[in-house]
């Protein structure tokens, strides 16, 4: 029998019964939404199965042993519904954030390091993502920073994680860190989707554990060049009186851990946004 299950990052909307269903493969199982007070179907997203009213249904292929359709809730920016997952106390974006504002240059790659610039995924302005999949924009540090100033006319609550969200996010995956805290190891595929059209530096499939759905961007420096384009690079809050050095979390070039450390303010990378609950 194949487990089927419903894993629910927005508890605050919906809930679902039962909480999981076993099958023959090649089948579908069938769970009952009960959504919270003024909620609908249209303030969830599902990274698989569909939603038919109070009904959702998940099927999985003939060679699988488990189906996890991760169910998520939303937060509106600048007009486009970004899916969220509650992660312990805090809530995270989980797609990487396409916002522009008036000021925000967007090249192939830059020419000065004193404006605010964003790039798109591999240069491609119609898709800047995988296989259609539009993947947010990369900023460089002046832009992270336009971010951190005005994040409360963006998007009221919400901010650029620091290192201490990365950490928490981390163990919670079941990483594993060094005295210092910035090397985290162990089974990275559980920050990775579930999509397996993706290319990683790592054989394993993405779980998905909590809902996080990395993707793997890379990062971008002035030649437009993308670098680490398998592994999931982004930017922590810098923090810092350094105008030359920001913050990120990436992946490191063996795949073998993520690392918490310091990059250049030129470097364009995906941000995604937290807030605290």
């Amino acid at each position: 029998l194949v487990q089927v299950r419903p894993n629910i990052v927005c508890t605050e909307v919906v809930s679902a019964s039962p909480t999981v269903q076993y099958v023959t493969p090649g089948s579908s199982a069938t769970f009952t939404l009960t959504y919270a007070s003024g909620k609908s179907a249209s303030d969830i997203s599902v990274s698989r199965g569909t939603i038919s009213g109070n009904t959702l249904t998940v099927s999985n292929s003939s060679s699988e042993r488990y189906a996890v359709s991760n169910i998520r809730g939303y937060v509106t920016i600048d007009g486009r519904k970004y899916p969220t997952a509650i992660i312990g106390n805090k809530m995270w974006m989980v797609e990487n954030l396409d916002y522009r504002w008036s000021g925000l240059t967007i090249e192939t790659y830059y020419t000065s390091d004193s404006v605010p610039y964003a790039t798109y995924y591999m240069g491609n302005e119609s898709t800047y993502g995988y296989n259609g999949k539009k993947w947010g924009l990369e900023y460089n540090l002046r832009a992270i920073n336009y971010l951190n100033t005005n994040m409360e006319s963006i998007a009221p609550g919400w901010r650029v994680p620091v290192y201490d969200d990365f950490r928490d996010l981390f163990v919670r995956a079941g990483l594993t860190t060094d005295n210092f805290q910035t090397v985290y190891s162990g089974p990275i595929w559980n920050l990775h989707s579930t999509d397996t059209s993706l290319e990683w530096a790592i054989p394993e499939v993405g779980t998905d554990l909590l809902g996080f759905n990395g993707v793997p961007s890379g990062y971008k420096t002035t030649t437009g060049e993308t670098y680490q384009w398998k592994r999931y690079a982004l930017w922590a809050d810098n923090n810092t009186s350094s105008s030359s050095w920001g913050k990120m979390a990436m992946e490191t070039w063996n795949a073998s851990n993520i690392q918490l450390t310091l990059n250049r303010s030129y470097y364009m990378l995906p941000v995604r946004l937290v807030k605290d609950i």
